[in-house]
């Protein structure tokens, strides 16, 4: 479902391209910030010792810190010969389970992973159980050959940036 929604919306902002305005498109992944984006919800599990995971935990999580989502964008519009559309993705995704253990060891916890199968997120999340449940791929490869360097392009420096405090 977001995937077809993403689709028409990406495909009616690059019209206006036909009117001669520069049209960037970010495809944003899991924006990880101290206050706000994907980690603070992540948290309260982990300081409680329960780290859980969905369906075998493999799914692959592409992520960004949001001092580089920032960058990224900044980047974008100062150079005016990039058009369409970029993955706002670190280099280095993660899937749940290497991203759990990299939020335990970032809040120096021992906790004990826990399954949730898929048909309980369902339950709770409906057909947005998928955003959960499965992989996404998104390559930071086509930003990269612009120029534009991630400060944090691994997922234990940028957490441990975010956890500091």
């Amino acid at each position: 479902m977001a995937c077809r929604i993403s689709s028409a919306w990406e495909a009616e902002a690059l019209r206006w391209q036909d009117l001669g305005i520069r049209v960037v498109i970010n495809r944003i992944g899991l924006v990880l910030a101290s206050h706000g984006g994907g980690l603070p919800m992540m948290l309260p599990p982990f300081r409680k010792g329960f780290a859980p995971y969905f369906g075998r935990g493999r799914q692959v999580y592409p992520w960004i810190h949001l001092d580089d989502m920032c960058k990224m964008v900044i980047h974008e519009v100062e150079n005016e010969g990039l058009l369409r559309v970029y993955n706002a993705a670190a280099p280095f995704p993660v899937d749940q389970k290497d991203l759990n253990r990299a939020i335990a060891e970032s809040l120096g916890r021992r906790v004990i992973s826990m399954p949730v199968p898929r048909f309980v997120l369902s339950l709770f999340l409906g057909e947005r159980a998928g955003l959960l449940a499965d992989s996404w791929r998104l390559s930071a490869e086509k930003i990269s050959k612009t120029g534009f360097t991630f400060q944090y392009p691994h997922i234990d420096e940028a957490l441990k940036d975010l956890l500091a405090a």
